[in-house]
């Protein structure tokens, strides 16, 4: 009875030895696989690129890209759209010569008005 249970035991180690290097093999096949099809020049694929493209006559100032490229988190938000456009719609009315103060003002402007909004949200 005492070799029945050795013989149970070294069948049920080779069958786990055998599944698990077959197991194994197939794994690193896989590996020799995926190492085979791997991209040589992994700085390509990360480039991206910028967020603007600017396709209108507007040239913008790089501070005004720079915000641009910061992303939506730094977006006025949806109140504040229309209230935008209708002031950049009313500078460019204005006569060339005092565009860029207006401009400044209402940049300025903003920028309170940004800055009231993060410190409401925290």
């Amino acid at each position: 009875m005492g070799k029945i249970w050795y013989l149970i035991r070294d069948n049920i180690h080779s069958t786990v030895n055998r599944e698990s290097e077959r197991k194994y093999r197939l794994l690193e096949n896989k590996l020799t696989r995926l190492k085979e099809t791997e991209v040589e020049n992994r700085d390509n694929i990360y480039k991206s690129v910028p967020r603007e493209i600017n396709q209108t006559d507007i040239n913008f100032t790089n501070g005004e890209f720079t915000l641009l490229n910061k992303g939506l988190k730094y977006n006025f938000g949806y109140k504040y759209k229309s209230w935008i456009r209708e002031e950049i719609c009313a500078i460019t009315l204005l006569p060339p010569e005092k565009q860029d103060y207006t401009k400044y003002q209402v940049a300025k402007h903003l920028k309170r008005i940004q800055t009231q909004q993060t410190s409401k949200s925290r």
